[in-house]
């Protein structure tokens, strides 16, 4: 996962935290949609309500993608 932040981090010339931070960012607007869709696919993501980390978000998507045949 470390990996993923690094290189993100390299392509954007900007570092790992900064990555991290606009990914908490954008976690932050979308669990605010008022969006059916959207509040189930947060509840699969974060069930207690909290926002995810940037690590968890990434880890669910993966998953999410590998249930649904997508690969990435």
């Amino acid at each position: 996962m470390k990996n993923i932040f690094s290189e993100v981090a390299k392509s954007e010339n900007i570092s790992e935290e900064e990555v991290k931070n606009e990914i908490s960012k954008a976690v932050r607007i979308a669990m605010q949609s008022d969006s059916p869709q959207a509040k189930a696919f947060w509840s699969k993501i974060a069930p207690d309500g909290k926002e995810p980390s940037p690590e968890k978000v990434l880890e669910k998507l993966a998953e999410e993608f590998q249930k649904r045949k997508f690969y990435i």
